[in-house]
């Protein structure tokens, strides 16, 4: 089943290899800061807080960019879709939004 606002298919890359193209130069931050929130689990969960996904959003950080700022969703039901959380993403880190990922960044710089 396709996402709502993406064109992500059953049969398009994987969530690293879709990374890589979408991400161009910030591939290889991008991928470390991934590595250290999920180990590349889509489907990661922090017992602590709402964060989840490969990125590790917490609902309202979703909610204020991936939903309303970007527009690539319109559900927090979409917010643990690999694609959708590449996306935003990618987003948010070219307007500069890395100081999201601080709490890890001693493990990913």
């Amino acid at each position: 089943m396709a996402s709502e606002s993406t064109n992500w298919q059953p049969r398009d890359p994987t969530p690293q290899e879709y990374l890589a193209e979408l991400a161009g130069t910030n591939f290889e931050l991008l991928n470390r800061i991934i590595i250290a929130e999920s180990g590349w689990k889509a489907d990661a969960d922090n017992p602590f807080s709402s964060a989840s996904g490969l990125a590790q959003f917490l609902d309202s950080t979703f909610l204020t960019y991936c939903i309303d700022k970007y527009k690539l969703t319109t559900s927090l039901e979409s917010k643990n879709n690999p694609y959708i959380q590449l996306d935003c993403m990618v987003k948010m880190i070219n307007d500069g939004g890395i100081s999201h990922w601080n709490a890890s960044k001693h493990i990913w710089q």
